[in-house]
């Protein structure tokens, strides 16, 4: 029998919109297990394996791929994103988990469990969140691609309120700011 007390966290972005700077609040402060996704890209500086992603190759994905161990499968600027879902799962024990999806692979997450629940994180302006990427050590490619997708994302997010059924069940603009991290701490105790 699932026990009440866990919960199942989904965190939605652009990137650069402090998605991760969300969920290391969680951890630290309100003790929740950070689930990374796995990916086929390498590891960027500073990134470690097992806490900020798990990377693994391309044929490690496809064998867990195979053995039906992946869920909200993306392909993202050639690398392949997915989460593992008896990881996930672990909020069926009770565990308050947290993790980060790609918007276009919330649905698929939902279908699976219907009970998570799902914060769209915006950053206070498109501009910030454009800064944010062009901050990070990516590749002047990379960093291109996913200002260009910053558009397409926010369409999708527009329309989905819009929807009587909205795949997001609630939305925060993030300033990084101790603000914003005291308002999803009383927004996350009254789940």
């Amino acid at each position: 029998m699932p026990n009440t007390n866990g919960l199942l966290l989904v965190l939605a972005g652009l990137s650069g919109s402090g998605k991760s700077y969300i969920t290391d609040y969680l951890v630290r402060s309100l003790g929740f297990i950070h689930v990374p996704s796995i990916t086929t890209r390498a590891p960027r500086p500073n990134e470690v394996h097992g806490i900020d992603k798990i990377f693994c190759s391309l044929e490690e994905f496809n064998l867990l791929r195979t053995e039906g161990r992946l869920i909200s499968e993306s392909l993202m600027f050639g690398n392949w994103y997915a989460n593992d879902v008896a990881l996930l799962n672990q909020y069926k024990e009770g565990k308050k988990i947290v993790c980060q999806l790609r918007y276009i692979a919330i649905q698929e997450t939902k279908e699976k469990f219907s009970d998570l629940k799902c914060i769209y994180i915006s950053p206070k302006s498109v501009e910030e969140a454009i800064q944010h990427v062009k901050n990070r050590a990516l590749s002047e490619e990379e960093t291109y691609k996913r200002i260009l997708e910053i558009t397409d994302e926010i369409e999708f997010v527009n329309a989905d309120k819009q929807k009587p059924y909205p795949l997001f069940d609630f939305h925060f603009t993030n300033d990084y700011s101790s603000s914003t991290l005291s308002q999803f701490s009383n927004f996350i105790k009254d789940l």
